[in-house]
């Protein structure tokens, strides 16, 4: 019979070895975070703590999921407020938050900054949406800049149904499809998708169109 305490002893040091011994392998990296990203406990995030650099720079899918397991809430929102890091880490970031509208500062910041992409600021307004009223969301419609952003608004407020290639929210009787295109790109396929259920389950999918 094997002694459930030296498994402990054991199984713990397991994610620093694999990060000093197998770091640029990304298959034995994400097989290993798969098998622990359930009960990332202190000790884990202490490791993990070692191998990220202070400018929250995403340079990977690793980091990525590195900064997830310490923090779903602080650090992650301010990973996702760093514009060097790639939109699509910048959007799972974003999305991945615990308790998104205890940062409705930021994402009124993202919101209203007419030099973030429409992606961004698209995703601020669904975390947003809730705490804004109609006044607030006609004037957002009349002032943006940003044509995909207010496509989306439109017909989010609306809840059009309407497929005319523009960001928007399209309702079913399953739930709801928020569709976002970029809008520096002319092409028919959106390069974001998200599903959200009526038994509150999303689904997002990103399209690389670059």
């Amino acid at each position: 019979m094997i002694n459930r305490s030296i498994i402990k002893v054991i199984r713990s040091p397991a994610t620093e070895y694999i990060l000093k011994n197998f770091y640029y392998d990304q298959s034995i990296i994400e097989y290993h975070f798969d098998l622990i990203e359930r009960k990332p406990n202190d000790y884990l995030k202490e490791i993990l703590r070692k191998y990220l650099n202070n400018s929250c720079q995403i340079s990977n899918l690793i980091i990525l999921r590195m900064i997830i397991f310490i923090s779903q809430d602080n650090l992650t929102i301010q990973c996702g407020l760093n514009r060097n890091n790639h939109l699509k880490y910048r959007i799972i970031a974003f999305r991945i938050l615990n308790h998104p509208n205890y940062f409705q500062n930021q994402f009124r910041s993202l919101l209203n900054n007419e030099q973030e992409s429409s992606e961004i600021r698209i995703i601020a307004f669904q975390e947003l949406s809730s705490f804004l009223n109609s006044s607030e969301i006609n004037n957002l419609i009349e002032t943006v800049q940003s044509n995909q952003l207010r496509f989306y608004m439109k017909s989010s407020f609306k809840q059009s149904s309407i497929w005319l290639a523009n960001s928007g929210s399209y309702q079913f009787p399953f739930g709801k499809m928020n569709v976002i295109f970029n809008e520096n790109l002319s092409s028919i396929i959106p390069n974001i998708i998200q599903f959200q259920f009526a038994n509150n389950i999303e689904i997002d999918f990103y399209i690389n169109m670059v």
